[in-house]
This record gives C-alpha cells, sequence and structure tokens, in this order.
C-alpha cells in the first residue's frame, strides 16, 4: 500500500480516481504470469486473466477509496488485509 497507494498520493494527491488501481491491477496480471512461468505451469486462460483483472482492480478502488477517505494509508492497509482475507475465504469454500 504504501508503493500503491501512499506514495504516488502524497506526491500528487490530485491523481484521477482508479489510477493507482489500474497501476496495481496491471502489475499483479503481470506477477502472476511470471510465478506460472516460474514454476513451469500453464499460462492463465482469457477468462482467469479478466477474473484477476476485475478482483485486483476491484480491491485497488476499495483501497484507493480508504486511502482518500479519513483513514489514510492505515484506512488502506486495513481495506487491503480485509479483502485479501475473504479472497482466502472465498478459495476455501470453493475447494
Amino acid at each position: 500500500e504504501l508503493i500503491y497507494r501512499g506514495a504516488p498520493l502524497w506526491l500528487k494527491p490530485n491523481l484521477p480516481f482508479g489510477s493507482t488501481a489500474a497501476i496495481f491491477a496491471v502489475e499483479h496480471l503481470g506477477s502472476d504470469y511470471k510465478e506460472a512461468v516460474k514454476h513451469n505451469l500453464a499460462p492463465p486462460t482469457a477468462m482467469q486473466v479478466v477474473a484477476r483483472l476485475g478482483d485486483t482492480f476491484a480491491g485497488g478502488l476499495a483501497y484507493e477509496a480508504a486511502m482518500r477517505g479519513p483513514g489514510g494509508i492505515l484506512g488502506a492497509i486495513g481495506t487491503h488485509c480485509l479483502h485479501n482475507y475473504c479472497v482466502g475465504l472465498g478459495s476455501k469454500v470453493r475447494r
């Protein structure tokens, strides 16, 4: 959060809403692809790419909204932790 929300929004508080979320989502997708290559796994399907971009972009929007709100960076960190926890629970339910 310090890298994706803190630094950009402290340096340029008037960035358009969603800009940090877009960069965050694309970086996560790139990281996922690198991990797949590293472990010799099949690349994600088109549906998996869409789902991952949707999840990380929606999360990024929530974190950015929290950062811009009264909670600041701590609100963004808390929101990110809660989102990751819920994604983990969803994965357990799916399995």
